[in-house]
């Protein structure tokens, strides 16, 4: 489904043929095709393991096929204009925040669909991420929103994109370059292997707000400006 997506834009096609709730829905389909094809899997017998009492949070091997299918599919979710080399390396609330920016810019704002993703990506605590969860007005918070916040405990807090956003925010407050990116290496401890990731996000953010937030996205631009022409020794 994302090569015929691929395949078509290739032809001149604007849109996706398919849309990410449709490689979702695949995956579903993909983990029950399997389930009901055999009798046996992995020693099971999957009519007893169909028809078994359930205590509840129990799970089993019905439920891990499934989410192993989904997430196959999640895989495949990469926004346009980032690279899947760099979406490979992220962890999953900052592939939500990042898919989400992509939803973003087509004005499709239901916290329906933060939600969905929420649950897709395995982010909980996916409104510590937001700037408003209104049902029709739903977003995710600006750099300027997160300020120096959001950095304590939690898989996001201690990611890269959100060293990113301080970096992209301290732009907004007229620091110096230098110093925004002495803060950047200081708070991206493996900060060298990451820092082509931290271009490429920057560059992202910048593309992704343009018509969003024209504020952040030339902050963004020119933060990918330092990091691409920094110069060390």
């Amino acid at each position: 489904m994302s090569g015929l997506n691929q395949s078509l834009k290739g032809h001149g096609r604007i849109e996706n043929l398919f849309e990410d709730a449709d490689l979702q829905m695949a995956g579903y389909a993909a983990a029950l095709r399997v389930l009901t094809k055999y009798t046996t899997i992995d020693g099971v017998d999957m009519t007893k393991e169909a028809l078994r009492p359930r205590t509840k949070g129990e799970r089993g091997l019905v439920a891990d096929v499934i989410e192993l299918a989904v997430q196959i599919a999640n895989e495949h979710m990469v926004p346009e204009r980032m690279s899947p080399k760099v979406w490979e390396n992220l962890t999953g609330s900052e592939r939500f925040f990042f898919k989400m920016m992509d939803v973003e810019e087509t004005g499709a704002n239901k916290l329906d669909n933060y939600q969905n993703f929420s649950r897709a990506f395995r982010v909980p605590k996916y409104d510590d991420l937001m700037g408003s969860l209104e049902p029709n007005k739903a977003r995710l918070k600006s750099a300027k929103e997160f300020k120096k916040s959001g950095f304590e405990g939690g898989e996001f807090g201690g990611s890269k994109s959100r060293a990113l956003l301080f970096a992209i925010y301290e732009i907004q407050n007229d620091i110096d370059g230098d110093e925004v990116l002495s803060h950047l290496r200081d708070l991206v401890p493996d900060y060298f292997n990451a820092r082509e990731d931290l271009a490429s996000l920057a560059e992202y953010i910048s593309k992704k707000r343009t018509k969003i937030d024209e504020q952040e996205s030339r902050a963004a631009g020119i933060l990918h400006g330092l990091i691409r022409n920094e110069r060390f020794g």
